[in-house]
């Protein structure tokens, strides 16, 4: 019988793995854009910012890089703490 934390667990993987994935999209988009300025001084997420403001790439895909690797992280993190505290 699967328990709760079990699936929160399975989430939460799945949003890990949705963000890296959304990460690999950013860098791979990133490598095929010309830039004016140089784009080495500036962190993945910034440089894919600019090109969000300028229109010219959607945002969700960042949004979902961010904050899908996070909480998909803390997600884990508390499904096992949940689990291991149950047990004891």
């Amino acid at each position: 019988m699967t328990t709760r934390a079990e699936y929160e667990f399975i989430l939460g993987m799945a949003l890990f793995a949705a963000g890296a994935i959304a990460r690999q999209y950013i860098a791979w988009r990133l490598r095929k854009q010309r830039f004016p300025w140089n784009s080495f001084d500036f962190p993945r997420e910034r440089r894919y910012w600019q090109l969000v403001r300028e229109g010219r790439e959607k945002g969700w895909v960042l949004l979902l890089a961010i904050f899908g690797t996070i909480f998909g992280i803390i997600l884990c993190f508390a499904s096992v703490i949940i689990e291991s505290s149950r047990r004891s």
